[in-house]
């Protein structure tokens, strides 16, 4: 009679890394005219010309930050082309981008301290020219860099400032994030804009079978269970399905069984949710800043530009900090943000909620 149990030292998953958010998978589905325009941009610096700056927009789990990997990947081949992947949640100074570009186009990191950073810039430059070498810098979730606007700034205008330095920037900014850009960096970033729409439920699923192929042993999950698993995920994202395939697995091993059921996929799902919920914002109290942007409110709305304004005098903060602040307020309800066109371009009114 076959075993129907796991034994302790035996284990569901033949690939785990497949489930951790940093994998990046050789089949890369349902993004092919993302990439297509991407290439479209950079194609320029084979022939040793400056790329194309673009900005890739869209909701979170859609594939732009595996897009890069997969374009950096390939260009490892061309010796006059730098790449320089910057995530802007660890590296969200200036310096700390600057000083991870500095390792990327000299094969080391500078000093953390000692050397100042118009240095560092400088230096970086220098090499490029020298060896005439084309720099592609991607800044990953760019919002969370304390001065996106002005490394943007500092980049685009480094093609006009330096004669024959060429540096091509990506910058992964969602459609209300790209108001970090101030008019001036826009002016001279320029990027072309390029899409990413949610996975729908049935892209979710061939996903899922994919990953589940390479990630469990045979005969581990069927069809009916992913399915069950792609319209869970298709109400939250490919990243949270992703998690759910995980936890799917480990609660099964959990049980000794062999097989993923559904009622493992349940518990796995509710535990999710339940760590979700824990971490709701509006339970948070209110910081200096917080206070003082509704206290700067009143009873009127304002323009984002003005209230930034009017904030920076009580609390400095780079802009990017500020869009941060004012979409955590908007997500935990105390303040309702709504676009305008002006006729001269497009802003946020603010007000209380």
């Amino acid at each position: 009679m076959a075993r129907d149990i796991l034994f302790y030292n035996e284990t569901l998953f033949m690939n785990p890394e497949v489930f951790d958010f940093d994998y990046v998978p050789e089949e890369f589905l349902f993004r092919k005219n993302q990439l297509d325009e991407i290439i479209s941009c950079l194609r320029p610096a084979i022939k040793k010309q400056r790329p194309v700056n673009c900005m890739l927009s869209g909701a979170p789990a859609t594939g732009k930050t595996t897009s890069i990997k997969k374009i950096f990947e390939e260009l490892k081949g061309y010796k006059d082309i730098i790449t320089a992947c910057i995530n802007s949640r660890i590296y969200n100074t200036t310096f700390k981008v600057y000083s991870e570009v500095y390792r990327r186009v000299f094969g080391f990191t500078p000093p953390a301290t000692g050397i100042p950073l118009t240095e560092l810039f400088s230096r970086i430059i220098k090499k490029l020219t020298d060896e005439k070498k084309v720099l592609i810098v991607a800044l990953d979730d760019a919002v969370f860099l304390e001065d996106c606007d002005e490394v943007i700034y500092q980049l685009s205008r480094a093609n006009e400032t330096y004669p024959g330095v060429k540096i091509g920037i990506i910058a992964v900014l969602s459609e209300k994030e790209k108001y970090i850009i101030e008019e001036k960096s826009a002016s001279v970033f320029r990027p072309r804009l390029i899409e990413y729409e949610k996975y729908s439920e049935n892209e979710i699923l061939e996903i899922m079978k994919i990953r589940a192929k390479m990630g469990f042993y045979p005969h581990v999950i069927s069809d009916e269970i992913l399915e069950v698993i792609s319209e869970k995920s298709s109400e939250q994202d490919l990243r949270f399905g992703i998690e759910l395939l995980r936890q799917a697995g480990l609660e099964a091993e959990s049980k000794s069984e062999k097989k993923i059921l559904k009622f493992h996929v349940e518990n796995a799902f509710s535990k999710i949710l339940k760590t979700s919920k824990t971490k709701e914002l509006g339970k948070e109290e209110l910081n200096d800043a917080e206070k003082a942007v509704l206290k700067l409110l009143g009873e009127k709305e304002k323009d984002s530009g003005e209230l930034y304004e009017l904030l920076n005098k009580k609390i400095e903060m780079s802009y990017s900090s500020f869009y941060r602040l004012i979409e955590k307020l908007e997500k935990r309800k105390l303040i309702e943000i709504t676009e305008k066109n002006t006729g001269k371009g497009r802003t946020r009114e603010i007000k209380k909620a």
